[in-house]
């Protein structure tokens, strides 16, 4: 279909003359995008991205526009580093405010990395009409990776109002993890450091994310809460599904 488009496009644009020529193709050419588009969200989201990086970087940029911010992130996930990188820094700062909110943390700090500073100031200037805000609860239960087990359970079980997890940092105040109340209640107390037991987080979510971004992350992981970061890791508190209005 997209070849003999091509020769119907090159044939027409033959009789046509200037503006009107220069026209015509364009809307042609977003047909054409607007289908290949169709088509390629019919596949798993694997041989979208193979099938993404063998096109040119006019056709890459022109499907982006076309997805919503949901496969936009989706794919860029999927791509290799070296792709990603790439479409990055190939996308406009419009195009990457939209879709930045449901982007991981380590995928938005690459972003941004590839920013001078007045792009920056551009960057969030279009960033604040695509950002669903939510607050978060900045009471949160911190413990340092030192702290021993024994003082790890007694902290739980001490809390007037048990949280579903206790949050682990390092010296640093850089977010370790979480120990759940499941494992904290399978465990003896020892004097072994705390840091031995925890897990990573299923998602790290930072203040300008996306409310839909962190409800889908919930449902999708099935978890109570999520520890919210700023962009140097910090621990800020957690933000739970009565969070987001």
């Amino acid at each position: 279909m997209l070849f003999y488009h091509h020769h119907l496009t090159t044939a027409l644009h033959s009789r046509l003359s200037g503006s009107l020529a220069d026209e015509w193709l364009k809307a042609a050419a977003q047909v054409d995008i607007q289908h290949l588009a169709e088509d390629l969200l019919l596949l798993d989201i694997e041989d979208l991205a193979a099938r993404f990086i063998e096109l040119d970087v006019s056709s890459q940029l022109g499907l982006i526009q076309c997805f919503t911010e949901e496969e936009v992130a989706a794919l860029v996930k999927q791509l290799r580093p070296i792709a990603r990188r790439r479409l990055l820094k190939q996308l406009p700062l419009k195009e990457l405010a939209r879709v930045f909110g449901r982007l991981p943390l380590d995928i938005r700090n690459a972003a941004l990395r590839h920013l001078n500073r007045p792009k920056q100031q551009r960057f969030w200037k279009y960033r604040k009409a695509w950002h669903k805000a939510f607050s978060y609860d900045p009471k949160v239960s911190i413990l340092s990776l030192q702290t021993s087990v024994a003082e790890a359970i007694d902290y739980y079980y001490s809390q007037a109002h048990q949280s579903h997890y206790l949050y682990v940092v390092d010296e640093h105040g850089i977010f370790y993890g979480v120990v759940s109340g499941r494992v904290l209640a399978n465990i003896t107390k020892t004097s072994a450091p705390i840091g031995l037991f925890v897990q990573q987080a299923c998602e790290l979510i930072v203040p300008d994310h996306d409310a839909d971004f962190v409800a889908h992350c919930l449902s999708h992981y099935q978890v109570p809460e999520l520890p919210v970061v700023n962009q140097h890791y910090q621990l800020l508190g957690v933000v739970d599904i009565d969070d987001l209005g």
